[in-house]
């Protein structure tokens, strides 16, 4: 059985200052994409010609353009991980497709990002992201039996606001299976995230006895989870990207008028 530790965590302000993280820390970086939109044909030059072409199949630009930020902005963390040069990093899909670093396969990463936002983590375990836009519009309630437990559903009956609780539940969801590599599965509907401790059956999970499961206060609009495989304790610090690792003139791509 796997034990699966619940909560919500409320974030401090975000720094670049990540000179007090430790080896064993989990880092997480929030990112806002109208900040790298006018550098998009700088980032464009630190993907690979399989990551251009990847970003050439998107139909809509909107989309080309946050894959290209995500995948730069990744590549650029990694390296400053790793001390590898961009042009080093050629990221590989595991099992599952989950993305992994062929040099040094101890380190884990992962991204999410919808509407306006993406959401990075990196460090020395198992682990997964995963932010949604609170979307007022989706009819969620239509989705519940096929998704939820019966305590969740519980819960978002008894909550004063429901759909920001289904939010809560799927984002913590997704972000246990992003970090189990297994994507949705069967397993989807019946592992439990409410508050609190559960004991439950994964898939393949006799090496993965313990799971923490965080939701993350992003913002008023947005709702974030982070889950880590884990036995040991983790210090979870929060960043904003850092600018310094872009290497340019950014004053070069601020409009002026």
């Amino acid at each position: 059985m796997t034990t699966v530790y619940c909560k919500s965590m409320r974030l401090p302000n975000y720094s670049e200052d990540q000179t007090k993280a430790e080896p064993e820390d989990i880092k997480v970086f929030k990112i806002q994409f109208t900040t790298y939109e006018p550098m998009v044909s700088y980032l464009w030059t630190l993907l690979n010609i399989t990551e251009q072409d990847r970003a050439e199949r998107y139909h809509f630009k909107k989309d080309k353009n946050r894959f290209v930020i995500c995948r730069a902005l990744l590549k650029l963390l990694i390296s400053d991980e790793t001390n590898l040069n961009v042009s080093e990093i050629n990221l590989k899909k595991g099992k599952y497709h989950k993305p992994y670093l062929p040099q040094n396969p101890a380190l884990h990463f992962n991204v999410s990002h919808s509407e306006d936002y993406a959401i990075m983590a990196i460090g020395n375990c198992e682990l997964g992201v995963d932010v949604e836009f609170v979307n007022e519009q989706f009819q969620y309630k239509d989705i519940i039996p096929a998704v939820c437990t019966e305590d969740e559903m519980d819960w978002i009956k008894k909550t004063s606001d429901s759909l920001e609780t289904f939010y809560k539940i799927w984002t913590r969801k997704e972000a246990l299976v992003k970090a189990m590599g297994t994507g949705i599965n069967d397993d989807f509907k019946d592992m439990s995230v409410t508050d609190g401790v559960h004991y439950t059956k994964l898939q393949t999970d006799s090496h993965r006895p313990t799971v923490k499961v965080i939701s993350l206060n992003f913002n008023a609009y947005y709702q974030a989870a982070l889950a880590l495989i884990t036995d040991k304790d983790k210090t979870i610090n929060f960043y904003a990207f850092p600018q310094t690792l872009l290497a340019i003139d950014q004053s070069i791509f601020t409009p002026h008028f």
